[in-house]
């Protein structure tokens, strides 16, 4: 289901968020949440953004992270409980074939080639 958000109205944040119910809300064994992105850059903000909510000591998500519950990783931010693992990809859309995303969170969509909207399809 695509939200559109406007610009400068907090869509990265939202992204993010959304995709922290995704891992640890759905309960979902092994969730792959993928933060896309046309760049690195780009999609490390999204990824930034979950560990700004990790680190604010006014966050259930810090009260998990000091649990070792949810725990940033090499590979991404890691949901102990369901094995659930929320990382960034790239417009590099070879490398998604055969993935199984449980949430796809896209960021800057006009920037993307048609040709990596038809894979995470």
């Amino acid at each position: 289901m695509p939200i559109i958000v406007p610009r400068g109205t907090g869509k990265t944040t939202l992204g993010s968020a959304i995709g922290e119910v995704g891992q640890i809300i759905d309960g979902e064994w092994g969730a792959d949440i993928q933060l896309l992105a046309y760049s690195r850059e780009q999609a490390g903000y999204l990824f930034n953004a979950s560990r700004a909510m990790l680190s604010n000591e006014e966050s259930l998500l810090h009260y998990m992270r000091e649990a070792d519950i949810l725990r940033s990783t090499k590979q991404g931010i890691l949901y102990e409980t369901t094995n659930s693992l929320m990382s960034i990809k790239t417009s590099d859309y070879e490398s998604l074939d055969g993935t199984n995303a449980h949430y796809n969170i896209f960021d800057e969509v006009h920037t993307y080639d048609d040709d990596f909207i038809k894979v995470v399809n």
